[in-house]
């Protein structure tokens, strides 16, 4: 099987990829969501206490959304309210229902005189329906409870996360896209920490530092040397542990030492060291790969130095490496050493050797430095409480590590709801077949302008009333009606 292979990124530039034979042995940190490498600053959190019905789905929407969603409810339990007041028996509606529904409307139209206005000659002893009005009232203050529940439910409150239900963890070792490794190879030089911002959440006193510092005596830059002609022999020694990782490479009389460390504080404010996930076991697979990485990457930078379109002459001369491999006994290294506490971590040791015609140099040390950022990552693991503590060693203590944004009602659970109420009109109008006020309203009116009963309110007859009175009219006897008045200045239609 070939060391390496080619493939073409952005702009036909080639590059050279580890080749291997089941790619589910492997991690892509590149293409996976919840791995994120050391190289990168941005760390994608999937949610956990807000699922799809809780948190906001869209940009800048969502509470416009959530607000015309709430006004289509609470008109949906007002048309409710009225089917049921104004429900039809063989096409009379309820004296009782229809005068709730009166006093409703009177009362939303800030029309509340009219309740308590009289003007009747009746000689009956009338009491106020005591009965109605509960009923009124009770409607009433039902639907300005929901609208101010909807208002709370939908406000956007943070629910915190804490490290018994999620924690950080190193994942190694993994691989990364050549074109993502070869970015970061030609725009940073010897960077030893970055800052990983958590983003999708409030990541809020969380600070997470990933660091690969890098020991060598050679301290002088240089430029790639894209000319080269000679076999060299490289030794890459990789010591993997349960807080990241040591590595030492050896180009002939050149070397240097890295060491891998991820360190972060959570909402106490304590610095703690990174554990890493249990044994892969594949590890010694994904080490390999990791070694090759790095000489694929000389070869790379080497042709797009070159501009190489067509790298098929440097694959073949890739592939001639002789590479050799294996594993041994680790070492017990100390990965905390303070003034109050010291931890030590058995490794586990992998030594590959590779021999050839390759690219060298002070700047394969520099590439080393990022293929070794490149195959550690972070990713989320489970509930653990339990850390090593800069200062106090190792103990289990809980702390939030973030809060997340949650509605107890967003937009799509409202629309859901909005769904289910429509769907439910439908069977309820059939049964009930209500009126309506606006209805009954509209006969009176076309009774009292003389228009046709059948006609629609939208059409207006040219022969029709232009106006009808709503009021009785005041004469020196009482109260006349214009229905019931046989006077000329009330019939004629001009005076309507």
């Amino acid at each position: 099987m070939p060391l390496f292979e080619q493939v073409i990124g952005n702009n036909d530039n080639p590059y050279l990829v580890v080749a291997y034979d089941n790619e589910n042995h492997f991690v892509n940190a590149t293409n996976s969501t919840d791995v994120n490498p050391f190289l990168s600053d941005a760390f994608m959190v999937e949610k956990l206490v807000s699922g799809p019905f809780r948190r906001d789905l869209t940009e800048n929407r969502d509470d416009i959304l959530i607000a015309f969603l709430s006004l289509l409810i609470l008109l949906i339990i007002e048309s409710t309210a009225s089917a049921f007041l104004l429900r039809t028996n063989k096409g009379r509606v309820g004296v009782f229902g229809f005068s709730v529904k009166y006093v409703i409307e009177l009362i939303q139209d800030f029309n509340v005189h009219h309740l308590f206005h009289k003007n009747t000659n009746s000689q009956n002893h009338l009491k106020l329906n005591t009965r109605l009005l509960i009923f009124a009232f009770s409607i009433l203050s039902f639907v300005f409870c929901v609208e101010v529940a909807i208002i709370f439910l939908t406000n956007p409150e943070l629910r915190p996360v804490s490290n018994d239900m999620a924690s950080f963890r190193i994942v190694q070792p993994v691989l990364v896209s050549t074109s993502h490794l070869y970015f970061h190879i030609r725009t940073s030089a010897n960077r030893p920490c970055m800052s990983a911002n958590l983003v999708g959440v409030r990541q809020g006193s969380t600070r997470i530092s990933t660091c690969v510092t890098m020991l060598t005596e050679n301290t002088t830059m240089e430029f790639m040397d894209i000319e080269y002609n000679e076999s060299v022999k490289v030794e890459i020694t990789t010591d993997i542990h349960d807080y990241g990782a040591e590595h030492e490479v050896r180009i002939d009389d050149l070397s240097a030492n890295y060491s891998a460390r991820a360190y972060f504080t959570l909402h106490d404010g304590k610095m703690r060291l990174m554990k890493s996930i249990s044994q892969s076991e594949h590890e010694k697979k994904q080490v390999e790969a990791v070694h090759k990485q790095f000489v694929g990457a000389m070869f790379t930078a080497v042709m797009r130095e070159k501009k190489v379109k067509n790298g098929t002459d440097v694959l073949d001369e890739s592939n001639k490496i002789k590479f050799s491999s294996n594993d041994m006994e680790g070492q017990h290294i100390e990965v905390l050493q303070s003034k109050q506490k010291t931890h030590t971590v058995k490794t586990r040791r992998y030594k590959s050797t590779m021999t050839g015609v390759m690219p060298t140099g002070l700047i394969a040390l520099h590439v080393a430095h990022h293929v070794f950022q490149g195959s550690a990552a972070i990713t989320l693991g489970g509930g653990d409480t339990e850390d090593l503590f800069l200062n106090e060693g190792l103990q289990s203590r809980k702390s939030i590590v973030w809060a997340e944004p949650v509605r107890k009602l967003n937009w799509l659970s409202l629309l859901l709801i909005c769904w289910t109420c429509l769907l439910l009109q439908i069977p309820l109008y059939l049964l009930l077949r209500p009126a309506s006020t606006a209805y009954i309203a509209g006969l009176w009116a076309k009774h009292k302008v003389g228009a046709e009963m059948e006609r629609s309110p939208i059409e207006v007859g040219k022969n029709e009333r232009k106006r009808f009175r709503l009021y009785p009219k005041r004469n020196n006897n009482g109260y006349s009606y214009g229905s019931e008045s046989r006077w000329a200045d009330i019939d004629t239609p001009e005076h309507y």
